[in-house]
């Protein structure tokens, strides 16, 4: 199945210029985010050497709300990257800048009111977890780096414009930064608070680089006087804007939500150290995920392209191409995983935390599902079935849920990774349902249940 899934993929990159260009985009983000992920772990271990399970517990719960209030940002760039693909097809630049500046707009207001959150549901969060004062202190102070997120408009730029390397370059910068703050922190011997206001740093530095390097990169495409464009009419110039946005936010709050009560929920029902090693075994297990997602962003702008331009053929089978090249590499990766786990997490995160082994064996058998599914969530974006989306990530959140409530108290540890197992699975099965359904409908002519409509032309 491996061989047949790389065997597949090499045909298609010596055939098609389009998957070229997407493998020369990916490797961009992949680089980068091998890269900075790799600077990531070193930076995890240091801080899980230096912590101990108990206090990294406590910095990953932190993490944890932080990342759930985030969520009440409002996430714009899948449809500035749809509808911007679709201005520039058709050459209509003041349309473009006004998007952009919709969608900045959006940032900074999102960020100003998910902070405000933040503050505000701090001290109930610490009651219900039975923090410490001094603990929600900390979970105050690293919920400001919220303030900072402004990236949605700043990544469009790049991924429209295929300035994928320098979104690769900033990320590892930033992480290089972290790291070398953290192994300051460790030889010092410096507590929680240093690792806390380290974490803090790292985030509002990555964050604020990338937001200036997007606004150089529309400088020097010549996309002056963004903000003094106006957004009046945007709804009329983007059709279903306005509920591609709503609905692609309930469905990341939804789904996103799944990757941060996980480690709040074991952290309250067992322990903080056993929140710690689930959290080593998420971010151990999820290491292909930050291999499929950077290929989902640079896939996006051209399967909407191609979308825009009606090349409904050459869209299917280059998400088929995509799910299985990336399916077959999860596979070779949980064959690894399954038999080294241990060795694994002595050699990163040290012996006290191999206890977390079974989980990450779950974790990664979550991720493998999910990357069968690598390029179905930018299709449906460009297909314009965010409704459909929507539709399926809740149910899927709803199954997850279900499962964690159960199995957590029922199984501990184990509990949390067989709920993301029952995710992906049921999300895969709607996703590819939903994408069958949505090419029967554009052929067809028809429109409707979360389809905008036939399969679109340029004058569209």
């Amino acid at each position: 199945m491996i061989l047949a899934a790389s065997q597949t993929m090499l045909r298609a990159l010596i055939r098609d210029d389009l998957l070229r260009r997407m493998a020369r985009n990916t490797s961009y983000l992949v680089t980068g985010t091998a890269g900075a992920s790799f600077l990531a772990l070193v930076a995890l271990a240091l801080t899980a050497r230096a912590l101990g399970p108990e206090l990294l517990g406590i910095l990953a719960m932190i993490q944890a709300f932080a990342g759930i209030v985030d969520r009440t940002r409002i996430e714009t760039s899948p449809a500035l990257i749809k509808y911007g693909a679709e201005a520039l097809e058709e050459e209509r630049y003041d349309d473009f800048k006004s998007l952009l500046k919709f969608g900045f707009l959006f940032d900074v207001g999102s960020a100003v009111f998910a902070t405000m959150v933040a503050v505000a549901s701090v001290f109930a969060a610490g009651w219900w977890l039975d923090w410490e004062a001094e603990t929600i202190q900390m979970a105050g102070l690293f919920s400001l780096s919220i303030l900072f997120r402004t990236s949605s408009m700043p990544i469009t730029v790049l991924r429209l414009f295929n300035r994928f390397g320098l979104d690769a370059v900033q990320d590892i910068a930033t992480n290089v930064v972290r790291v070398l703050l953290v192994g300051i922190a460790y030889l010092a011997g410096a507590g929680l608070w240093a690792f806390v206001v380290i974490t803090m740093t790292a985030q509002i530095l990555n964050s604020v680089v990338l937001t200036i390097v997007g606004w150089r990169v529309l400088r020097r495409e010549g996309y002056r006087g963004v903000m003094t464009s106006s957004c009046k009419g945007i709804r009329r110039r983007c059709p279903g804007i306005w509920s591609f946005i709503w609905s692609l936010n309930a469905s990341n709050i939804a789904r996103r939500s799944t990757r941060e009560v996980d480690i709040l929920f074991v952290g309250g029902v067992l322990d903080p150290a056993a929140a710690s090693l689930y959290h080593i075994a998420k971010k151990l297990g999820e290491i292909l995920v930050l291999v499929g997602t950077p290929v989902q962003n640079a896939i996006y702008p051209e399967l909407a392209r191609l979308w825009a331009r009606a090349e409904a053929v050459r869209f299917r089978r280059t998400v088929t191409q995509i799910d299985l090249g990336a399916g077959g590499l999860g596979v070779a990766f949980l064959m690894v995983v399954a038999f080294n786990a241990d060795l694994l997490i002595k050699l990163t995160m040290g012996a006290q935390f191999t206890a977390a082994a079974g989980p990450l064996i779950l974790q990664t058998i979550g991720v493998v599902v999910f990357l069968f599914g690598t390029a179905l969530r930018p299709a449906l974006f460009s297909m314009g079935m965010q409704v459909r989306l929507l539709q399926i990530v809740t149910v899927s959140t709803i199954c997850f849920y279900v499962t964690l409530l159960i199995a957590v108290p029922a199984f501990g540890l184990y509990g949390a990774p067989v709920a993301h197992i029952v995710y992906n699975l049921v999300w895969l099965v709607a996703m590819r349902a939903a994408l069958a359904e949505g090419f029967r409908r554009a052929s067809s002519g028809q429109a409707g249940a979360g389809v905008t409509g036939d399969l679109p032309s340029r004058s569209a």
